[in-house]
Order: C-alpha cells, then sequence, then structure tokens
C-alpha cells in the first residue's frame, strides 16, 4: 500500500493486484485517525520511511530501483523521483500529522476505485457504486 503526495497536491491511496481487498480498504479508512495521532521516536519513523524507499546509493541502477517501485507514473523523471524520495526520507511526524484531514476528506469522499481480479471486487461490491468488466 502506498500514500502517494503529488507534487499538485492531489493524494492517492495505492495499493496494486492486492488480494486482500477488503483489508486495505479498511486501513485506507483508518489511516486518517493513525496519522492524526502517530506517536514515534523520530529514528523509529526514520528507520520505517528508509525501510519502503530504494537505497539512497543503489546496488543496481535507479532504473531498477524505480522498476521495483512498479514505476507507478512513467512521466515523472529520474531528478523527480529523487527528490520525491529525499523529501520522503525528511519527512517529520509533524509533516505526517498534517495528512490526517487531508486523507479524511480522501476516505470519506467516496472517491474509491479498483482494478483487479472480478471475483475479489465482486466479494467487496458492497463498497462500490458500480462495477464495470
Amino acid at each position: 500500500m502506498e500514500v502517494l503526495p503529488d507534487p499538485d497536491g492531489a493524494l492517492t491511496f495505492y495499493s496494486g493486484r492486492d488480494p486482500h481487498l477488503a483489508e486495505t480498504l479498511e486501513t485506507f479508512e483508518q489511516a486518517a485517525e493513525f496519522v492524526r495521532t502517530l506517536d514515534v521516536h523520530p529514528e523509529h519513523l526514520a528507520a520505517a520511511i528508509a525501510g519502503v524507499l530504494p537505497p539512497k546509493e543503489p546496488h543496481s541502477s535507479l532504473e531498477a530501483s524505480l522498476a521495483a517501485l512498479n514505476d507507478w507514473n512513467r512521466s515523472r523523471t529520474k531528478e523527480t523521483y529523487r527528490k520525491i524520495f529525499q523529501e520522503a526520507r525528511d519527512t517529520t511526524i509533524d509533516q505526517l500529522r498534517a495528512y490526517a484531514p487531508a486523507i479524511a476528506d480522501l476516505t470519506q469522499s467516496g472517491s474509491l476505485c479498483a482494478v483487479g481480479n472480478e471475483s475479489v471486487l465482486r466479494a467487496n461490491a458492497d463498497r462500490f457504486q458500480m462495477l464495470k468488466p
């Protein structure tokens, strides 16, 4: 699961080909409260962030690191990715807490789209306004 703030200010929750869709959606729904009340030592936050980003000095190429992240937006340049990753590494608890209202707005707006396995989507049909083939 990823939470992706875009340079234009848009916030997106992303989970791709998720076999545990119901649990992921529940996690999304609880994310605003979690972030709002986040209380973690700055060193632990830094370690958690570092654990989900490509290494600062990749053992392979930057392209391989980006491919491992599924290259979720092909229009972004290597420099854009470097900037995003550095900003993520520099994130503070207060900055994360500031996302809580935007996360709440996102999860309460009904703006949910899922693409994936038809049987998983049908099992969670009550969460969607419509299902399309």
